[in-house]
């Protein structure tokens, strides 16, 4: 049986906003990981859902939170961090996005046994199949090239430092994170991921993809017309 003394303690933060579709998913793979419940929290951060996201969120142990009025996605990642509880890492995940393996926190978590360590970003899956064709011109992931999943060289590679996290499934370093202010309130509706990395970057830490940690984005299979896709674009999720 592994010890689990020097596992790291970790806080993931959930923001959501109308998920019914999808959050049910994310926390029901949330729930299954091995890794310690002492060692783990689960903060879902509702950002005002008049679907039944609220439901959802309350049927796993979870710390659920909701907005009193939209923050937004960098405002509802803050407050998830703010309430967080003496977590040596902070992992947001987005509420469309669902860890693929048990093992997937624990691939998660690994690189930060290197102090210089101070983001390490998941690899996103999509199968292309399930994409409506309407969504393969808009889905980001898609054009980003991003498949069903990683080449055996990636996996046998298993970590790749690049310059930009993606935000929608990142562990961040506590202290990391801490020091460059958590999210700017700025970037309401996008490109606070790049904002975090480029500070984190001038901090001398590393950012790592991991290609054993796979998470598949299912929303994009939910988004079948150009006014879903100018939706999801313009509240930044």
């Amino acid at each position: 049986m592994r010890d689990s003394l020097n596992d790291p303690k970790v806080s993931i933060v959930i923001p959501a906003r109308n998920e019914e579709k999808t959050l049910g998913d994310v926390l029901s793979s949330v729930f299954s990981q091995d890794y310690p419940r002492d060692k783990l929290e689960v903060i879902v951060v509702d950002d005002c859902s008049t679907d039944s996201t609220p439901e959802i969120a309350t049927r796993f142990p979870t710390n659920y939170i909701r907005n009193q009025s939209p923050l937004g996605l960098a405002g509802s990642l803050n407050r998830g961090i703010d309430e967080s509880s003496s977590s040596d890492i902070i992992l947001t995940l987005h509420a469309d996005c669902v860890p693929q393996a048990m093992s997937w926190l624990r691939h998660m978590v690994t690189p930060f046994s290197d102090p210089t360590t101070g983001i390490v970003t998941s690899f996103l899956v999509l199968p292309v199949e399930k994409i409506p064709y309407p969504s393969r011109y808009f889905c980001y992931i898609y054009l980003a090239g991003w498949f069903d999943q990683p080449a055996s060289g990636e996996l046998e590679r298993r970590f790749q430092q690049i310059s930009f996290a993606g935000n929608k499934c990142d562990a961040y370093r506590v202290d990391v994170l801490r020091k460059i202010g958590k999210f700017d309130m700025a970037f309401r509706v996008a490109n606070e991921d790049i904002d975090v990395s480029e500070k984190v970057n001038r901090l001398g830490y590393k950012i790592l993809l991991c290609y054993q940690a796979l998470t598949a984005h299912t929303l994009s299979s939910h988004q079948n017309t150009i006014k879903s896709h100018f939706r999801k674009a313009l509240w930044g999720w």
